[in-house]
């Protein structure tokens, strides 16, 4: 039975992350290999003049490979601006949570700080796998806000232990 401000909400959020890795998975299967080189060809010119000699054309295990490290260097580049997106939300959180008069245990806070940081490690991970191109900013953007806001709903909504 679920009550107001359950905490078991990451249950939904799991099984469409499976389907949806499930459906990509079935869409980069289905494409044949001209199709998969040129979705990877268009990523490539679309994200840097130098990589479309890079696509490897032997196998899919190693387009896949290809396209996960090619994205995961860019997060790499992006990994401060996470860092300090995070640690702004959370200086943030317990700023807020010390200026309210009985600074308890907000579980809809925290609650919702869980789901919003397990959408924001989804998008991360959609980021490196999906094969779609995407622009760079408006990524770190997206990211680093679904980041810092997770941060300050889970400290503003964490139990205060004196």
């Amino acid at each position: 039975m679920a009550v107001r401000n359950d905490p078991q909400q990451l249950g939904p959020l799991f099984v469409l992350v499976v389907v949806m890795a499930g459906a990509l998975g079935y869409w980069w299967l289905q494409l044949g290999e001209a199709g998969r080189l040129a979705v990877l060809a268009r990523v490539a010119r679309a994200e840097g003049p130098d990589l479309a000699g890079r696509i490897p054309r032997d196998s899919m295990p190693l387009q896949v490979w290809w396209m996960a490290r090619h994205r995961s260097a860019q997060l790499e580049g992006m990994a401060r601006l996470f860092l300090l997106c995070t640690v702004l939300g959370m200086v943030e959180g317990s700023r807020k949570r010390d200026a309210t008069p009985l600074a308890g245990f907000g579980l809809g806070l925290f609650t919702l700080g869980r789901v919003v940081l397990a959408v924001s490690v989804v998008g991360l991970l959609a980021y490196t796998a999906v094969p779609v191109v995407m622009p760079f900013v408006a990524a770190a953007c997206v990211l680093s806000a679904g980041l810092g806001w997770a941060s300050y709903l889970l400290t503003r909504g964490m139990p205060r232990v004196s």
